[in-house]
């Protein structure tokens, strides 16, 4: 977790496992954005979820037309 060191400790209520903390970490870095800045690692957390629910939701349709 060396990499997690640099950030602040609200990044820790944001998210419930290491694995979610590094992805976090990795959008932040990717995207350029300061680990500080609060307001936009929220919503690139809040864009993450709702990216992954709409996978879900996706693939969750594939598997019923598979079966059908």
């Amino acid at each position: 977790m060396s990499r997690m060191g640099a950030v602040p400790s609200w990044w820790m209520t944001l998210t419930k496992t290491q694995a979610d903390q590094l992805d976090l970490l990795d959008a932040v870095e990717r995207a350029g954005v300061a680990k500080n800045d609060r307001t936009a690692v929220e919503r690139i957390w809040q864009a993450r979820r709702i990216a992954k629910a709409r996978l879900r939701v996706v693939q969750r349709m594939i598997e019923r037309d598979d079966g059908a």
